[in-house]
């Protein structure tokens, strides 16, 4: 028995094509087999190649042949024009959802806008005792970080020297040391020193 070959290249022009009856009428290639004559190409160049038959035949004065040639350039006329029709009810519906949808963007837009200005509203009309809790809590996490203030240096003092107290003590003079007897009572204890101490 004899292996079958499916993977065998098909021979002939459109055997890719046959299976393919989809897409774009006015952009699909077609096949025509007039009265002895084949034309290839979309459907408007077959429609003018019959037209211009259809003139050749009359001039001939061949009627039978001026109307085959009309009626097939007629069936490629209605693929067309169904064709175009479509285009366009298409496009047209395009074009109304997008329309719809440049609606529907600019509600949301209006929606939004309208609920922010009432979200600002009800911040503006907020109770007073709400507005000052709000900013003791806007104070207090402020004060969270505590600002470090600069710090200003004072001179040094100079320390004294030996001779600076020495003199401090030779200008005390013995007047100036109080007497005993003029001290005040709870310094002396109520005793009154005596002389010979």
């Amino acid at each position: 028995m004899r292996p079958n070959n499916q993977n065998k290249r098909s021979r002939g022009r459109n055997s890719g094509n046959r299976n393919k009856q989809g897409g774009n009428p006015l952009t699909r290639n077609y096949e025509s087999n007039g009265q002895g004559v084949k034309i290839r190409g979309n459907a408007a160049h077959i429609v003018e190649k019959y037209v211009q038959l259809a003139r050749d035949a009359h001039n001939a004065s061949d009627s039978v042949a001026e109307q085959n040639y009309l009626q097939h350039a007629e069936h490629y006329l209605r693929i067309v024009t169904t064709a175009t029709a479509q285009n366009l009810a298409r496009q047209e519906a395009q074009q109304a959802q997008q329309v719809q949808q440049v609606q529907n963007q600019q509600a949301q837009r209006e929606q939004q806008q309208v609920q922010q200005n009432a979200n600002a509203d009800a911040d503006k009309s907020e109770p007073v005792g709400e507005t000052v809790a709000k900013s003791a809590q806007a104070v207090e996490s402020a004060s969270e970080k505590p600002v470090r203030k600069a710090r200003t240096q004072r001179p040094r003092r100079q320390p004294r020297s030996n001779d600076a107290v020495s003199k401090e003590i030779a200008e005390v003079k013995p007047s100036d040391k109080p007497k005993e007897s003029e001290l005040p009572a709870f310094l002396t204890a109520g005793e009154k020193p005596d002389a010979a101490e």
